[in-house]
């Protein structure tokens, strides 16, 4: 998947300096600092943060999500209130864990629209403490920056 999202960036860096011409890369070889709404536009697009989120979690690799996925100023909001950062995120995943150990997860629909995305998921099984959860995410620049979490 990692690979899929360099060829995307080099795919954008290719058509982007198609629209800057040869100035964007000069015959000598060097190369030229992008800007910041460059690099923006150039960060993996939400689809593809959303979907290696959910793959890490399911994998159980939080960390490698949180290095990967999301902003080091995550805002994550929950029913008991604001929590920032990778320990707000960390706190949330274990009290998570914590409430269905050794429980199967899945995820039941997710959208992804723009910088938005949304995730309908449940957790247990359905003669055991089942439970349907929602999330959503907002994220920009290739990470996520605020994620509200809600599950009975």
């Amino acid at each position: 998947m990692l690979l899929n999202g360099f060829r995307y960036i080099k795919s954008l860096r290719d058509e982007r300096v198609k629209q800057l011409g040869r100035n964007a890369m000069p015959e000598n070889g060097t190369r030229r600092t992008f800007s910041t709404w460059e690099t923006q536009e150039m960060a993996r697009h939400a689809q593809q943060v959303f979907d290696d989120h959910l793959t890490l979690r399911l994998e159980g690799a939080l960390e490698e999500d949180l290095a990967r996925n999301y902003a080091e100023d995550v805002v994550l909001l929950c029913e008991t209130g604001v929590m920032r950062g990778f320990d707000g995120v960390r706190w949330s995943a274990n009290r998570l864990k914590q409430r269905f150990p050794n429980q199967p997860y899945e995820y039941l629909s997710r959208f992804v629209e723009g910088e938005y995305a949304f995730l309908k998921w449940s957790a247990g099984t359905r003669s055991k403490d089942f439970t349907i959860g929602a999330d959503s995410f907002l994220i920009r620049g290739g990470k996520i920056v605020m994620q509200s979490v809600y599950y009975a």
